[in-house]
């Protein structure tokens, strides 16, 4: 039982952050498709709101952290026997 929670709530973890990483990388790409001009317009004075790219960097570092945790999590559980599982 513990084990299913843990990789429910993983699994969970893990499409956040990889919804997170989609739009940083893509919000990414679209400002670098803008114009020198038009990036000063939309960001005024140069000033970023955030680093897409080092976002998009931590989110996937986040994933790996976080599987590598399941992972080793899982690993420290003595193995369940299928009878309980079918209670």
């Amino acid at each position: 039982m513990v084990r299913k929670v843990s990789l429910i709530v993983t699994v969970i973890l893990v499409a956040i952050a990889v919804g997170y990483f989609i739009r940083d990388v893509r919000t990414w790409q679209w400002e670098q498709s803008l114009s020198p001009d038009m990036r000063r317009l939309y960001y005024f004075d140069d000033i970023r709101p955030v680093d897409l790219k080092a976002s998009a960097i931590h989110t996937a570092a986040f994933i790996a952290a976080v599987s590598l945790f399941e992972w080793l999590f899982l690993m420290a559980l003595p193995p369940e026997s299928e009878g309980k599982d079918r209670e």
